[in-house]
């Protein structure tokens, strides 16, 4: 029973908590839905009927956007991240070392250390947002093609932008830890490609 409730509560929530993070970025920086959209549109993929999951799967700045997605606003937060200062910490007599240790310029949103730039990446098995081993998450492969689905169709089909009076900072300092991570709310519009309004 207890397997059965842990793969309910964590097969939804994650994905929807890391669309809802993702979105927010590509809201924040209209860069990020050109450099997307430009790389999803020079491999044809296409938004419509014959839109294919296998077709998503190698896009090298789709996966970044999801990779730093996930190294930023990690769906299961609890129990595995810690902060330190800049200069470590000493706990018990055992030295911590400091918080950049993993990631070079850790508080910056930038997909581009997952391509062209993985000089930001100091320790590559700092970042496994599915777990490890035996006890890594079972849905990995469903949660990635769900997550490229619907980023790559929403940023094919809409621009994004913040709502009025939107910027963010309730998602990102509201949101409760709840084993997952239960998000407080984000407002955004949704505008058809090619039509002056619309919202969601």
């Amino acid at each position: 029973m207890g397997d059965a409730r842990l793969l309910i509560i964590a097969g939804s929530d994650t994905t929807a908590t890391t669309l809802v993070h993702c979105f927010y970025h590509l809201a924040r920086d209209p860069a990020l839905v050109a450099k997307l959209r430009a790389e999803l549109e020079a491999q044809n993929v296409s938004s419509g009927d014959n839109f294919e999951i296998a077709s998503l799967q190698y896009l090298p700045y789709l996966n970044a956007l999801i990779n730093e997605t996930l190294r930023m606003h990690p769906p299961v937060p609890g129990g595995v991240y810690r902060n330190t200062p800049d200069e470590g910490v000493v706990i018990n007599g055992i030295r911590v070392p400091g918080a950049r240790r993993a990631f070079a310029q850790p508080n910056d949103f930038i997909p581009e250390r997952w391509t062209t730039r993985p000089e930001l990446i100091l320790n590559k098995n700092a970042f496994f947002p599915f777990g490890i081993g035996k006890f890594s998450c079972i849905g990995k492969i469903l949660a990635l093609n769900e997550l490229r689905t619907v980023i790559s169709k929403m940023v094919l089909e809409f621009d994004v932008e913040f709502a009025t009076e939107e910027d963010g900072s309730t998602l990102l300092y509201e949101s409760k830890d709840g084993f997952t991570m239960a998000n407080a709310p984000l407002m955004v519009v949704w505008k058809e490609r090619g039509k002056s309004s619309g919202s969601g």
